[in-house]
């Protein structure tokens, strides 16, 4: 860490206390709860800070935690130049692909626990007591702020430490994206689950057994809803569905095409369209090319270009994406 990051960091901790000081006990008044419909019909409920309290976790997450800790290579997600590609790439071409998710991941995750993460990482005391109130919510981590991931990541080691030996003693992958896990190889699979099984009888991270899901290679296998078979692929559904909906656009224009469908928000369509394709081009950039030109060529949206740009800066990220292999815990970078 350079001198101006050192000082840019003590800044915001001076302003992250001003914050508490000038607030209630707690800081639970400053998120908004908003609950959306997952794709499987779900809920999600994210708990969003308001603009002062989100720029300040973006500061402490800028200015500290990423210029300083890494994280090993089998946390896959919410890290930089790591995405469901370099994660599917972990798991391609195997006999079995086990999938676990863990259910509701964030707020399992308990402000004991993100206190505890950060003394590993050698923060005094009165520092991790105002990290900690700074970034968990009615006593856990919010899903929603700009910081929870990374922290979640921090706290989750823990558990990847324990399932990586079980990976080991079976001679199989592992990595986790986020609440998603997978091992991959040829395992003895009732051997194996039962290991993980008993693991998290002892660990405060429940498992989802309804989305568990054990596949093999004679059937489609999937990691992040990214193809791993012989190679990784988009599925052709997902593919399908993209298509679909530029040919319609480009024939009666996006407006014309949301009233057919009975979409009630023109802008959030062009926004899902536009991540769709973000995510098609992380997996498959000539693909993706393909569709953000497509994209690119709907004249009759006045927010294409916001969404284009967007897409481009995604493009040229995953171009410039590495994966590299570190400890088990996160690296504490040297200065």
């Amino acid at each position: 860490m350079t001198s101006s990051q050192l000082t840019s960091f003590l800044k915001t901790l001076k302003l992250g206390l001003s914050f508490i000081e000038s607030s209630p006990e707690t800081l639970d008044e400053f998120y908004e709860v908003i609950e959306t419909r997952k794709r499987n019909g779900g809920k999600r409920i994210l708990k969003i800070p308001d603009k002062d309290l989100k720029w300040l976790q973006t500061r402490i997450l800028r200015d500290w935690f990423l210029p300083n800790y890494s994280f090993p290579k089998y946390v896959q997600g919410g890290v930089k130049r790591r995405s469901p590609r370099t994660n599917a790439d972990c798991h391609k071409n195997c006999s079995v692909v086990l999938n676990i998710d863990l259910r509701d991941f964030f707020g399992n995750i308990t402000s004991v626990q993100v206190e505890r993460a950060l003394k590993r990482l050698d923060f005094p005391p009165d520092l991790r007591a105002l990290l900690t109130r700074l970034t968990t919510f009615e006593g856990s981590l919010p899903q929603g702020a700009p910081i929870s991931t990374f922290l979640a990541n921090l706290v989750g080691l823990e558990l990847d430490e324990k399932l990586l030996q079980i990976a080991k003693k079976h001679s199989v992958a592992y990595s986790r994206y986020v609440d998603d896990i997978t091992f991959s190889g040829e395992p003895d699979v009732d051997v194996l689950m039962k290991e993980i099984r008993r693991c998290f009888r002892r660990s405060p991270f429940e498992l989802n057994q309804s989305l568990t899901r054990i596949q093999r290679s004679h059937r489609r296998q999937t990691v992040n809803k990214v193809i791993v078979n012989k190679r990784v692929a988009v599925p052709t559904d997902f593919v399908r569905q993209i298509r679909h909906d530029l040919y319609y656009c480009e024939k009666f224009g996006i407006y014309g095409h949301c009233e057919e469908t009975d979409v009630e928000s023109q802008p959030s369509f062009v926004k899902t369209l536009a991540a769709r394709i973000g995510y098609v081009i992380s997996i498959d950039p000539e693909k993706g090319r393909s569709f953000l030109n497509q994209f690119r060529s709907l004249k009759d949206e006045q927010d294409n270009d916001k969404h284009y740009q967007k897409l481009l800066a995604l493009r040229l990220a995953h171009n410039k994406a590495t994966t590299s292999a570190t400890k088990s815990k996160p690296t504490q970078k040297t200065p």
